[in-house]
């Protein structure tokens, strides 16, 4: 009998091996389980709210009022433009705003668009390239005919 009580014994020892090797998890013990368990759970859970947070979900669109599109306008007035402000339009080159600068000073102001033709390297192409950003004043007129005479005292 003692040797029957021997192997129930073994049986029962190995039995209860058994069983703890089937609650065991991957062979870990109960407390290591549990730290496993949370810790996966922490990092599903910090996953799941980066995903939330850079997908945009529950972000409320931001509504921008914008002012309406402006075009471009650089026009230049061509009896009071330096010659900086000829040479940025684009087909005058420094060397043909000095020109023009030039030709006005010695001639007196343009009249209108036609008159820069008279400066040697401004053609009708020309011309008509660069008219959009140009524009006329008769102003000149109208101040040389208001200045007050200095010499009247």
């Amino acid at each position: 009998m003692s040797d029957q009580s021997q192997a129930t014994q073994q049986a029962v020892a190995q039995t209860q091996e058994e069983n703890k090797l089937l609650r065991s998890w991957f062979w870990l013990k109960s407390h290591d389980q549990t730290f496993v368990t949370v810790f996966v759970g922490v990092f599903l859970v910090l996953v799941t709210i980066n995903w939330l947070r850079l997908s945009g979900w529950g972000a409320v669109p931001l509504e921008i009022d914008r002012h309406a599109a402006r075009q471009y306008d650089y026009r230049i007035d061509i009896n009071s433009a330096s010659c900086i402000e000829w040479a940025q339009i684009e087909g005058i080159g420094e060397t043909t705003a000095r020109k023009i600068v030039e030709d006005r000073d010695a001639n007196g102001p343009f009249r209108g668009f036609s008159d820069i033709q008279r400066v040697k390297g401004i053609g009708p192409k020309t011309l008509e390239r660069i008219q959009p950003y140009l524009r006329v004043t008769n102003d000149v007129d109208k101040n040389v005919e208001s200045k007050p005479d200095t010499a009247r005292d």
